[in-house]
């Protein structure tokens, strides 16, 4: 999937058609141009926004999600105008899952998920959507399960199944006990049969076997009640450390980055916690995935963070041993070294943390 860089902050250096300026070739060839200009810009964005500086951001971002909004406009009026052709699927697939990416593109990002939604999803060219019409119902579960039996298209059927396996996972790592072991092995399931029968099937320009394989490492290696990957990262003095160093506390690990804005919002009330377990076996160590080391200590020193700090850059080795789609990544572990919480924020993670301490402080960790 798609890093939470390229998702938020794409950023890029070409020009695009205008929205009124009919595109040549058949619908299907037009949908094709829309998609290869939005992957130029997001693969521009990958290679240029972490070279860049922070006050030159904000004004690259905008013109570029103008530009976005136009593809967007782009591809609406492409469907309403072939309604009855193959390329009308792809189009709308495409509206929907990149309205997101426009300022203006709310209304029209909804109005096509309603339409894939009821007349589309037995037709090819939905996989690129499935994301964001599984995850925009109550139950997105019995969506991918209808797409995964009642749609024809390899690319839909492997999104289906790769999507709903996903999710699965997801939920047994918050399921309560007891619960999360079977919806674990279905979402095992499911995986397995993407990396025997779509594993050449792309969803987000990378391929499904290469993405199955990797949440299957998850499921078997970082869901909750495994043993953390005893990884090696570097402190901001350029020592290597272990996190198994930190046994015998309780450990937050927070993987982040310093232009994630959901990330410094955890900021304060982390500051609060670290303050107020001072004097207890806990540990907060935040990891940095910043291209530069220099943009995590300039940041520090505004901001104030008094805990502990590994800088990781991109696609370091902490990134690696967990599999980080997204950021904040946040893995509680206990004295013991073992996983008992994922992905929780705010007083969900102050609660689960302070539960873990008087297990340690009660000799049970």
């Amino acid at each position: 999937m798609r890093t939470l860089l390229a998702l938020c902050l794409a950023v890029g250096l070409i020009g695009l058609a205008r929205a009124q300026e009919k595109r040549p070739g058949t619908p299907a060839e037009q949908i094709k141009a829309i998609e290869k200009d939005f992957k130029t810009i997001l693969d521009n964005a990958n290679q240029e926004l972490p070279k860049m500086a922070p006050d030159k951001r904000p004004e690259m971002i905008k013109t570029v999600r103008e530009k976005f909004g136009k593809l967007v406009d782009e591809a609406a009026a492409l469907a309403t105008a072939n309604p009855d052709d193959a390329a009308a699927t792809p189009a709308l697939a495409f509206v929907a899952s990149r309205a997101g990416f426009s300022p203006t593109g709310g209304p029209a990002g909804a109005k096509a998920a309603a339409t894939l939604k009821e007349k589309h999803l037995e037709k090819a060219g939905i996989a690129p959507a499935l994301q964001v019409l599984s995850s925009s119902e109550p139950n997105g579960k019995d969506l991918l399960r209808r797409v995964l039996e009642k749609n024809k298209d390899k690319a839909a059927q492997g999104a289906a199944a790769f999507l709903l396996g996903s999710l699965l996972i997801d939920e047994s790592d918050r399921a309560p006990a007891g619960k999360g072991p079977d919806l674990a092995k279905e979402g095992e399931a499911l995986l397995v049969r993407v990396e025997k029968e779509f594993a050449d099937v792309t969803l987000d320009d990378q391929p499904l076997g290469k993405q199955a394989t990797d949440k299957l490492y998850v499921v078997r290696n970082l869901a909750v009640g495994k043993t953390a990957p005893d990884v090696e990262g570097t402190d901001l003095d350029g020592k290597k450390v272990k996190l198994s160093s930190y046994r015998g506390k309780v450990v937050v690990v927070d993987i982040w980055a310093t232009w994630c804005g959901p990330c410094k919002a955890m900021i304060p009330h982390e500051r609060e916690m670290v303050k107020k377990l001072e004097k207890k076996p806990f540990v907060l160590l935040s990891v940095s995935a910043d291209a530069k080391k220099e943009t995590l200590t300039d940041f520090l020193k505004d901001t104030p963070m008094p805990w502990s700090h590994w800088w990781d850059g991109l696609n370091g080795p902490v990134g690696q041993a967990f599999k980080v789609e997204f950021f904040p990544n946040i893995y509680v572990i206990d004295a013991k070294g073992v996983i008992r919480h994922k992905q929780v924020r705010g007083a969900e993670l102050e609660k689960a943390v302070e539960e873990l301490i008087k297990e340690a402080e009660g000799g049970k960790g």
